[in-house]
C-alpha cells in the first residue's frame, strides 16, 4: 500500500502534463487508475489537477482555443482514470 500511495505523490504532480499530452499518457493514466483502485484516494487527485489547471492554463494570453482543447483533454483522461 504504501508503494502505491508513493507513486500516487509522484503522479500527482505530473497530473497536468498526463492531461496535456493525452491520448500519448494513456499508458501512464491507466496506472493511476490502478493506484487510485488500491489507495482509494481519488480527492487528491480532483485538488492537485485544479490546482494545475488553475496555474498553468487560465492565465492571461491563454489562447481559448489551448483551454477548450485541454479541458476536452481533460474530461477524456478522467473518463480513461475512473469509468
Amino acid at each position: 500500500l504504501r508503494f502505491f500511495e508513493a507513486f500516487l505523490e509522484v503522479r500527482l504532480g505530473e497530473a497536468f502534463d498526463m492531461v496535456r499530452d493525452f491520448p500519448e499518457s494513456a499508458p501512464a493514466l491507466l496506472d493511476l487508475r490502478r493506484c487510485l483502485a488500491r489507495t482509494g484516494r481519488s480527492s487528491p487527485l480532483v485538488v492537485a489537477l485544479r490546482e494545475q489547471i488553475g496555474d498553468r492554463l487560465l492565465i492571461a494570453g491563454a489562447h481559448t482555443r489551448d483551454v477548450i482543447e485541454v479541458y476536452i483533454k481533460t474530461i477524456k483522461a478522467l473518463r480513461l482514470v475512473d469509468p
